[in-house]
């Protein structure tokens, strides 16, 4: 028997002993039938009505509260709803800039290349070998010297 079931197995014990005990109890007032007198009646209605006046007080009170905490939820919602689409916005801008971005470091890499071949044909027409343009701009050799053939 594991720990849960001699746990159920007391807890159906416990509540068995408070049955018959309430039962017991039960069965000894009837037998007594003590009727209450008009005053213990009076003073018993007046304790029930106090309790229901107490009862209603606290329930407005409570409404109240709800309702001034709904109106605070709904407040917070509108401002979330509102950061939500900002933020939603901000991302789609920087989607669009980090795609102009893209685009402008291919183009960077690009020219840097037509440069660093136009560096090649300049030390070309200075006289430089294609071994030390190659060294210089660090373009391969064999890049060097067909660039350098295809300008003859």
């Amino acid at each position: 028997m594991n720990f849960w079931q001699s746990f159920n197995l007391f807890l159906i014990l416990l509540l068995s002993g408070g049955v018959v005990t309430l039962w017991w109890k039960l069965r000894l007032l009837s037998q007594e039938k003590n009727e209450p007198s008009a005053e213990q009646a009076s003073d018993l209605q007046a304790s029930l009505h106090e309790l229901l006046a107490e009862i209603e007080k606290s329930s407005k009170k409570v409404d109240k509260d709800l309702e001034r905490k709904q109106s605070v939820a709904l407040e917070i919602i509108k401002i979330m709803d509102s950061e939500r689409e900002s933020i939603s916005r901000m991302v789609e801008e920087l989607k669009l800039e980090s795609e102009l971005l893209r685009k402008e470091s291919k183009n960077l890499k690009e020219v840097k290349i037509q440069n660093k071949y136009l560096e090649a044909q300049r030390l070309a027409d200075s006289g430089m070998n294609a071994e030390e343009i190659s060294k210089k701009t660090k373009i391969p050799l064999g890049e060097v010297e067909l660039a350098l053939n295809l300008k003859k």
